[in-house]
C-alpha cells in the first residue's frame, strides 16, 4: 500500500464545544488505484485529506506513505516528503494572481530545490566525516561522488512543465494570468503543478465540483492516467460523478467512514 491510514481522530473546539472531524478513520491506496471520498460540506472530508497529506497533525492515529509514518518525522523532514511525494489539487485552485501559468506550475520546485539542496548539505556532511580518516586521494573520490555535478535542474524542470502543459492542451496559455483562463484551465493547471515535482501521490480536494460534466470527465481521466502509471490518488468531494472513475468509494457521515 502506497498511504496506509490507520484510526485517525480529530477533534476541534469551536463555540465553546468540541466538533468531531474524524473518527477512527482507516483507509488503504495502493498503487494504481484511485480512492473517492464523497459526503455533505462539514462531515470531515477536508480535515482527512489535510491530515493525510501531512498537513494537519492528527489527534491520534497514524498516516504512512510509502511505508514512512508521516508524523513520526520532525516537521521539516515532513515538509521535504511533502515537496518530493506528495502533490494537492485544492479547491479554489489556490494560483498565484501576478504569476503567469507557467510560473504557477514552477512554484512547487522551489520547494523541491531546496529538499534537494537540504538532502546534498547532509550527504556531503556524512561524507566528510566518514572520509576524515581516509588518504587524500580516497576522499577527494568521495566527496566528488556526493556532489551533483549535473547544473541542469532548472532546464529540466521547465522542459518537463512544457511538456505537461501540452498533454494538458495548455500550452497557448502559458503567458497568460488566472484572470485569463476559464475554470477548467484553472483547474488544468492546478493539475501540472501538481504534478511538476512527480509525486508518488496526489491528493484532491472537490476536484471536478466547479467544472461542467466534460471538464469534470476530463479531470478523472488525468487522475486516473496518474494512478494507471503507479501512482496514488485519495480525492474528496461531495460530486458523486468522482465515484464512476474510482477503484473505490466511501461515504463519509460526521468524521466516520462508510462502505
Amino acid at each position: 500500500m502506497i498511504l496506509q491510514i490507520d484510526n485517525l481522530n480529530k477533534t476541534f473546539v469551536a463555540d465553546g464545544g468540541r466538533v468531531t472531524a474524524l473518527a477512527d478513520v482507516s483507509l488503504q491506496v495502493g498503487r494504481g488505484e484511485v480512492v473517492a471520498i464523497n459526503g455533505r460540506s462539514g462531515c470531515g472530508k477536508t480535515t482527512l485529506l489535510l491530515t493525510a497529506g501531512g498537513l494537519l497533525p492528527p489527534d491520534t492515529g497514524t498516516v504512512g506513505l510509502d511505508g514512512r509514518d508521516l508524523y513520526a518525522l520532525p516537521p521539516e523532514q515532513r515538509a521535504m516528503e511533502r515537496a518530493r511525494n506528495i502533490g494537492f489539487v485544492f479547491q479554489q485552485f489556490h494560483l498565484l494572481p501576478y504569476l503567469n501559468v507557467l510560473e504557477n506550475v514552477l512554484v512547487p520546485t522551489i520547494a523541491d530545490a531546496a529538499a534537494r539542496k537540504y538532502e546534498q548539505a547532509e550527504t556531503l556532511s556524512n561524507v566528510r566525516v566518514e572520509t576524515s580518516t581516509k588518504t587524500e586521494p580516497e576522499a577527494n573520490e568521495a566527496s566528488r561522488q556526493g556532489t551533483d555535478h549535473s547544473g541542469n535542474h532548472d532546464s529540466h524542470t521547465r522542459q518537463r512543465a512544457l511538456a505537461l502543459l501540452r498533454r494538458f492542451d495548455l500550452i497557448e496559455r502559458i503567458g497568460h494570468r488566472p484572470s485569463q483562463l476559464s475554470t477548467g484551465e484553472k483547474q488544468r493547471v492546478a493539475l501540472v503543478r501538481a504534478l511538476i515535482n512527480r509525486p508518488k501521490f496526489l491528493f484532491a480536494d472537490e476536484p471536478t465540483g466547479n467544472l461542467d460534466d466534460d471538464n469534470a470527465a476530463e479531470v478523472m481521466r488525468y487522475l486516473t492516467d496518474f494512478a494507471a502509471d503507479g501512482g496514488g490518488v485519495l480525492l474528496v468531494s461531495h460530486d458523486r460523478r468522482t465515484a464512476v472513475h474510482a477503484d473505490q468509494s466511501y461515504q463519509m457521515q460526521q468524521g466516520r467512514l462508510l462502505t
